[in-house]
């Protein structure tokens, strides 16, 4: 899996359990503890991801993430490639 499917993966992780994923918001504090690589390609994976339309981006006194219907969509057929749940 590449960094920025991890990155979405994560975000997944965080909200996937909460009955409306899609309307949690993820602190980008609780995402940098699950990432394992340098915060410059977080910024990175961020940016693509919701350029691509996978997750939205909001800054209030804190970066906000929230995941997509899509973004949901595609991690959900990524972990299935990898026999992941």
């Amino acid at each position: 899996m590449g960094t920025k499917i991890e990155t979405l993966y994560n975000i997944y992780s965080i909200v996937k359990s909460n009955p409306q994923p899609t309307a949690s918001m993820v602190q980008i504090s609780e995402l940098i503890l699950l990432q394992n690589c340098p915060w410059d390609e977080v910024v990175k994976n961020l940016k693509e991801l919701q350029s691509e339309g996978y997750i939205n981006m909001n800054q209030l006194s804190t970066v906000l993430i929230s995941i997509t219907e899509k973004g949901l969509l595609y991690i959900n057929k990524e972990l299935s490639v990898y026999g992941i749940s």
